[in-house]
């Protein structure tokens, strides 16, 4: 079945179950009904009149934010293997391949997992209203009854 089409007719009984299931793999909706053979608005119309299946999309939601949590958190940690190969010539001319196997890790998501945890101390932070005080302080005052001729 393409990305773009789903299976016409009436959905298997099952498709609710099966929905689940890949969204908790994919944590995306459109990939999840294409795997359960509904369309997305068939979904959403489920989704609104069934409130017990409504509580399982956001259990099945906070499953997939975990496992992507949890991977975030190997790759930054624990990186990953990456392989690169690197090409040279000798002196007689002769090309030498070499594989090299590096464990990369990631400065960005442990920054943003920081963020998440510590909010306090490692958000951004824009206090638009201390920043306008601020400039409003250091302004020179302006003479609005002064003659500008």
């Amino acid at each position: 079945m393409s990305s773009s089409t789903v299976r016409r007719g009436k959905p298997a009984r099952d498709w609710r179950e099966r929905f689940l299931r890949n969204y908790v793999r994919f944590a995306n909706v459109r990939d999840a009904c294409e795997a359960a053979g509904v369309s997305r608005s068939l979904f959403y119309r489920e989704r609104a009149r069934n409130a017990a299946f409504d509580a399982q999309v956001l259990d099945a939601a906070d499953e997939a934010a975990d496992r992507i949590e949890h991977e975030a958190w190997r790759r930054a940690v624990e990186g990953e293997t990456r392989v690169r190969v690197e090409t040279t010539t000798d002196a007689k001319g002769r090309t030498i391949t070499k594989r090299i196997e590096e464990t990369v890790k990631s400065d960005t998501l442990l920054i943003f997992k920081l963020k998440a945890l510590r909010p306090e101390k490692y958000r951004d932070n824009y206090d638009l209203g201390r920043i306008v005080g601020d400039l409003a302080s250091q302004a020179e005052p302006v003479d609005r009854d002064a003659d500008s001729s």
